[in-house]
Protein backbone atom coordinates (compact mmCIF):
# COMPACT_ATOMS: atom_id res chain seq x y z
CA UNK A 1 0.00 0.00 0.00
CA UNK A 2 1.20 3.67 -0.43
CA UNK A 3 0.69 6.63 2.06
CA UNK A 4 -2.83 6.76 1.06
CA UNK A 5 -4.08 3.20 1.79
CA UNK A 6 -4.08 2.23 -1.89
CA UNK A 7 -3.48 -1.16 -2.44
CA UNK A 8 -2.13 -1.26 -6.19
CA UNK A 9 -1.59 -4.45 -8.00
CA UNK A 10 -2.30 -5.97 -11.68
CA UNK A 11 -5.90 -7.49 -13.58
CA UNK A 12 -4.84 -10.65 -15.58
CA UNK A 13 -7.04 -11.72 -17.82
CA UNK A 14 -6.39 -15.62 -18.81
CA UNK A 15 -9.05 -15.63 -21.09
CA UNK A 16 -6.46 -13.17 -23.69
CA UNK A 17 -3.51 -15.06 -22.57
CA UNK A 18 -5.25 -18.83 -23.72
CA UNK A 19 -6.66 -17.19 -26.88
CA UNK A 20 -3.00 -15.93 -28.35
CA UNK A 21 -1.36 -18.70 -26.84
CA UNK A 22 1.34 -15.77 -25.62
CA UNK A 23 3.31 -16.59 -22.23
CA UNK A 24 0.35 -19.45 -21.43
CA UNK A 25 2.92 -21.98 -20.21
CA UNK A 26 4.69 -19.64 -18.35
CA UNK A 27 1.97 -17.85 -16.62
CA UNK A 28 0.05 -21.26 -15.72
CA UNK A 29 3.34 -22.10 -13.56
CA UNK A 30 3.56 -18.39 -12.37
CA UNK A 31 -0.33 -18.75 -11.08
CA UNK A 32 0.43 -21.42 -9.13
CA UNK A 33 2.13 -20.03 -6.04
CA UNK A 34 -0.37 -17.26 -5.41
CA UNK A 35 -3.35 -19.29 -5.69
CA UNK A 36 -1.64 -21.80 -3.51
CA UNK A 37 -1.08 -18.74 -0.83
CA UNK A 38 -4.38 -17.45 -1.39
CA UNK A 39 -3.12 -14.06 -2.44
CA UNK A 40 -4.85 -14.32 -5.19
CA UNK A 41 -8.15 -12.88 -6.11
CA UNK A 42 -10.43 -14.43 -8.36
CA UNK A 43 -12.52 -11.52 -10.54
CA UNK A 44 -14.13 -14.32 -12.85
CA UNK A 45 -14.14 -17.39 -14.25
CA UNK A 46 -15.41 -19.00 -17.83
CA UNK A 47 -14.33 -22.17 -19.59
CA UNK A 48 -11.48 -20.58 -21.75
CA UNK A 49 -9.86 -19.13 -18.27
CA UNK A 50 -10.37 -16.49 -15.66
CA UNK A 51 -9.70 -12.86 -14.94
CA UNK A 52 -7.26 -12.69 -11.75
CA UNK A 53 -6.13 -9.79 -9.22
CA UNK A 54 -2.54 -9.92 -7.93
CA UNK A 55 -1.83 -7.56 -5.12
CA UNK A 56 1.56 -5.54 -5.49
CA UNK A 57 1.58 -3.11 -2.89
CA UNK A 58 2.26 0.28 -3.84
CA UNK A 59 2.02 1.48 -7.75
CA UNK A 60 5.09 1.41 -8.46
CA UNK A 61 5.96 -2.12 -7.27
CA UNK A 62 2.53 -2.94 -9.41
CA UNK A 63 3.60 -1.66 -12.90
CA UNK A 64 7.07 -3.56 -12.07
CA UNK A 65 4.48 -7.00 -11.95
CA UNK A 66 3.01 -5.77 -15.24
CA UNK A 67 6.36 -5.22 -16.79
CA UNK A 68 7.75 -8.59 -15.20
CA UNK A 69 4.71 -10.66 -16.71
CA UNK A 70 4.81 -9.05 -20.06
CA UNK A 71 8.62 -10.02 -20.20
CA UNK A 72 7.97 -13.42 -20.44
CA UNK A 73 5.30 -13.40 -23.30
CA UNK A 74 2.14 -12.25 -21.96
CA UNK A 75 0.23 -9.78 -23.96
CA UNK A 76 0.28 -6.32 -22.92
CA UNK A 77 -3.16 -5.77 -23.07
CA UNK A 78 -4.17 -9.21 -21.08
CA UNK A 79 -2.13 -7.64 -17.70
CA UNK A 80 -3.77 -3.88 -16.41
CA UNK A 81 -2.43 -2.27 -13.34
CA UNK A 82 -5.36 -1.64 -11.16
CA UNK A 83 -6.24 -0.69 -7.56
CA UNK A 84 -7.61 -3.66 -5.19
CA UNK A 85 -10.84 -1.36 -5.03
CA UNK A 86 -11.43 -1.49 -8.96
CA UNK A 87 -10.91 -5.36 -8.80
CA UNK A 88 -12.97 -5.94 -5.66
CA UNK A 89 -15.80 -4.15 -7.43
CA UNK A 90 -15.22 -5.94 -11.11
CA UNK A 91 -15.83 -9.13 -8.76
CA UNK A 92 -18.92 -8.04 -7.13
CA UNK A 93 -20.59 -6.84 -10.18
CA UNK A 94 -19.26 -10.64 -12.09
CA UNK A 95 -21.19 -12.01 -9.34
CA UNK A 96 -24.23 -9.79 -9.33
CA UNK A 97 -24.78 -10.65 -12.97
CA UNK A 98 -24.11 -14.55 -12.69
CA UNK A 99 -27.20 -14.33 -9.74
CA UNK A 100 -29.60 -12.62 -12.43
CA UNK A 101 -28.60 -15.01 -15.15
CA UNK A 102 -29.25 -18.24 -12.19
CA UNK A 103 -32.19 -16.43 -11.50
CA UNK A 104 -33.78 -15.96 -15.23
Amino acid sequence: MNETGTEWGVRVNEVAIFATGLGAGWWVTALAPWEVSGRALCLGLCPSGGVWYLPGGAKDDAEFMRDHIVSHGVHAKAVQVTTRARAEAERQSRLESARVLESA
